[in-house]
């Protein structure tokens, strides 16, 4: 009995122990097809076992609003441990808030009027200076009034060691100050901490009169005193306004006002002289130097300037005299003249005109007539005073040119650099041409034909024109071929009148030089009455100006106009009758007038007409007033690094009459630009700018005047070198296609391969990822020089549920490439280890099964158990 118990007991172990085994498969079965990947040896497809966690990465730093948890200036440690082994690896990442680093910003200074009037906007300049290492941002500059932010700007960028000007601008004077309030502001940097403090005084400046416009006429200076004098300058003022007003005049010395006379008062069109003195030459100046000065009208931004020489110095001085003694000559070639068509027999002759536009007499060594670069013809030392012109005439001989030959030449300025090139065509053209009136011409005619018979020339083309020989007037000159048919209008002629004469002329060339044919018609009497027509001059008089009224345009159709009666204020009452067209008249009053004029011609016939004459009260003409330059938005005097900035002027119209006016921008000699205003009223103003002028100019200095007809606005402009940096090369990362080994059966690992290229300059290291959704991504780190490629591939484990179709990107820099993979199940491309794992435990269990049931029907009859 025992034995059988000691069989059945160890029957039943064993059936323990199969289940058991069968149940750690089953688990082993699930882990294999899982796959889980540790590190073990470099074998991407290795599992947990004896494998150690070979190393992690985490950002040295990240910024409070990455995924990376914690607290500012705290220390974050990452671990990633293994189930089974106790292997850990820690990082950690520091967490900031924005630093500014080696960048140090302060505000440099703050630029504002001392008073603005009560309507004006204050407008803040701002300098902002980075005295720090490196490149700096801030967020924002602001301009407070009180604790009130009242304008900013954002996100100012200036490198190491450079300024950058801002402007603010506050637009609530009116509405909050009164005349004689102080305006306290303040300018701060919000990410720096710095502020500065200011104010701005708020008041009505002295206006200038609208009749009052005083300038400068004249300065008188000794052209040289000695070291121990004083200079004394003796200047007019004139003032061509029609009411009297002043103005201060100051001498203005290295840009210091070292003299002024206050208030200088001036009638209307009457002049005023008064002297101004510079004491202490000998503790400005050394023997020899030039004074350079000048005298200037602040109000009215007038200046005129001088020099004088100290004893000793060599270069002369008086009025605009050059400052730095640098004054010459320079000859410009202004024209030149030939013939369109010579005579292949006879010489060439060119005539030339030079002129002086220094400031210094000057001569030209050489004066060439070249052709085909070959001079042919030399006018030696020709000498030109300053302002003046001379004019010259040089010759090419018949034998360089042939008959029906065109003759380019040029005529140039050897030591000057200046040419300007000419053509005329050598040969003999029979020129002939015939050209005849089509019917008569009748007073009660509007146009007259013209048919062109023939020309021969040398294209086949003439000019055409047609003059009222009793009258003078001649139409304009219009182009005309063989052949031609041409209504031509009277009325451009001034209509015609019984009797005159019309000439039609035909001629080879546009200046008439080369007449090809005349006709002439006598004008005929019409069937019509008289047609009255008048005008005047001026079209809008004023009161009291005498007005000349002409009726010369009155036609006296069927007859001569005999007879002219003028009503002026068309009262049915003549206040003139005269054979003669002209009359005139003055108005005592404003407004519109009706005039009335009835015309008669020889055989009684009349007509008459009534216009509308409007007389105005005498307004002074519009004037220009230029003020205000303003370069790059830093006032007249700017410093830019290399760009295009904006250049802008205030004009006001200090006349009473509503006028346009044109305006003329030179910077330097590089940028020229023109602009006209809308029409402005008397006393109305407007800004007038000129966009982005400075890009094209390289670094230097250079003066800005801004003109008018009679006024300028001037300013200089310095482009500095550019602070820049050269960018530095850089690797660039791009991918080509994707292979994969679509598809894959669960527990085999899904490969990718790629082309990586560094399409940039410079070598450099990148991160290569592939992301497959929830199969799982993989990174690796690729390094190349610049140019470089290479073949690279990625590796994932397929699970044991990964079943299914797959869509992954391969990414590296700023480009990536997208594909699509396949997981399938055994049978389809899975494994087939579960269901081996599945047969054994079925087997196992049958098979305990078997034994536990022998065990107990041994234990029940007792027989076999003791063979047991």
């Amino acid at each position: 009995m025992t034995g059988a118990w000691t069989v059945c007991s160890g029957a039943r172990r064993l059936v323990v122990g199969v289940l058991v085994l069968a149940a750690v498969m089953v688990v082993l079965s699930g882990t294999a097809a899982a796959g889980v990947a540790v590190d073990d040896s470099g074998d991407a497809g290795a599992t947990e076992g004896n494998a150690e966690l070979s190393s992690i990465d985490t950002p040295a730093e990240v910024q409070m609003d990455q995924p990376l948890e914690g607290t500012e200036g705290d220390a974050l440690t990452d671990t990633v441990q293994r189930a089974d082994s106790g292997d850990n690896t820690a990082g950690q990442a520091g967490t900031s808030a924005q630093d500014p680093g080696g960048a140090d910003l302060q505000i440099a200074s703050v630029d504002a009027p001392a008073e603005i009037e009560t309507d004006a906007d204050l407008e803040v300049n701002v300098t902002v200076e980075n005295v720090g290492n490196e490149t700096g941002t801030e967020s924002a500059v602001d301009l407070l009034v009180g604790d009130e932010r009242v304008d900013n700007v954002s996100d100012v960028t200036v490198a190491a060691g450079e300024t950058s000007n801002v402007t603010l601008v506050f637009g609530g004077t009116a509405e909050q100050y009164d005349e004689g309030d102080t305006i306290e502001f303040s300018v701060a940097l919000s990410d720096f901490d710095e502020s500065t403090n200011s104010s701005t005084d708020v008041g009505v400046t002295d206006p200038i009169p609208p009749g009052v416009d005083i300038r400068l006429d004249s300065l008188d200076t000794p052209d040289e005193i000695a070291i121990e004098d004083i200079l004394i300058v003796t200047y007019t003022v004139e003032n061509t306004g029609n009411e009297s007003g002043s103005e201060s005049v100051n001498l203005v010395v290295d840009g210091e006002a070292v003299d002024t006379d206050e208030n200088v008062q001036v009638d209307p069109g009457a002049n005023k002289s008064g002297q101004l003195v510079l004491d202490g030459v000998d503790e400005r100046f050394e023997e020899g130097e030039t004074i350079s000065f000048s005298v200037e009208l602040p109000r009215f931004d007038d200046s005129l300037a001088g020099s004088t020489s100290i004893e000793g110095n060599s270069s002369g001085g008086g009025d605009g005299g050059d400052d730095n003694g640098t004054a010459e000559g320079v000859l410009e070639l202004v024209s030149i003249d030939a013939p369109e068509i010579t005579d292949p027999s006879t010489d060439l002759t060119v005539d030339y005109t030079i002129q002086n536009v220094g400031d210094q007499p000057a001569t030209e060594s050489f004066v060439d007539l070249r052709v085909e670069g070959a001079p042919f013809d030399t006018d030696e030392d020709v000498t030109v005073q300053p302002g003046e012109t001379v004019n010259g005439s040089l010759s090419l001989t018949s034998v360089a040119y042939q008959d029906g030959e065109t003759v380019e030449f040029t005529v140039e300025l050897i030591d000057f650099e200046d040419s300007i090139e000419g053509e005329t065509f050598a040969g003999t053209v029979n020129r002939t041409g015939s050209v005849a009136i089509q019917g008569a011409i009748r007073t009660d005619s509007t146009s007259l034909s013209v048919v062109i018979e023939s020309i021969e020339d040398i294209d086949g083309t003439g000019w055409l024109v047609v003059e009222n020989l009793d009258t003078g007037v001649q139409s304009d000159v219009i182009p005309v071929a063989e052949g031609e048919f041409e209504t031509l209008s009277l009325d451009e002629i001034g209509g015609v009148q019984f009797g005159d004469t019309v000439e039609v002329r035909m001629a080879a060339e546009n200046e008439f030089v080369n007449l090809l044919d005349t006709t002439t018609r006598t004008v005929e009497a019409g069937a019509n009455k008289p047609i009255a027509a008048f005008v005047w001059n001026p079209a809008v008089p004023d009161v009291g100006q005498p007005i000349a009224f002409d009726a010369g345009n009155a036609r006296g159709e069927g007859g001569n106009v005999v007879e002219y009666r003028w009503d002026f204020d068309n009262n049915g009452e003549f206040d003139t009758v005269t054979d003669s067209p002209v009359a005139q008249h003055s108005f005592e009053s404003g407004g519109t007038k009706q005039v009335r004029l009835v015309v008669e011609n020889e055989v009684g016939l009349t007509d008459e007409t009534v216009e509308q004459v409007t007389v105005q009260e005498r307004l002074d003409p519009a004037e220009p007033d230029l003020t205000s330059l303003t370069v790059a938005g830093q006032g007249p005097q700017a410093t830019i690094e290399p760009r295009s900035a904006d250049v802008s002027v205030s004009l006001v119209n200090v006349g009473e009459q509503a006028g346009r006016f044109d305006l003329t921008l030179e910077v330097g000699s590089s940028v020229i630009r023109t602009a006209t205003t809308d029409e402005l009223g008397g006393g109305e103003g407007k800004q007038v700018t000129f966009d982005d002028v400075t890009g094209v100019l390289d670094p230097g200095t250079y003066d800005i005047t801004v003109s008018t007809a009679n006024n300028t606005a001037t300013g200089a402009v310095t482009v500095e070198t550019s602070s820049e940096p050269e960018p530095e090369p850089e690797a660039v990362f791009a991918v080509a296609g994707v292979e994969t080994n679509s598809p894959v059966t669960i527990g085999e690992n899904l490969t990718v391969t790629t082309e990586v290229t560094n399409t940039g300059d410079s070598n450099g290291t990148a991160t290569l990822e592939l992301d497959v959704g929830d199969l799982g991504n993989e990174t690796v780190s690729v390094s190349l020089d610049g140019g470089e490629s290479t073949n690279q591939t990625l590796t994932l484990p397929a699970g044991l549920d990964s079943d299914g179709e797959y869509d992954l990107t391969v990414s590296v820099g700023d480009t990536e490439k997208n594909a699509s993979v396949t997981v399938a199940q055994s049978g389809d491309g899975t494994s087939t280890a579960p269901v081996i794992v599945l047969v054994l435990m079925l087997v196992l269990l049958v098979f305990g099964g078997g034994l536990f049931y022998y065990s107990a029907e041994s234990q029940g009859s007792g027989g076999p158990s003791d063979q047991l």
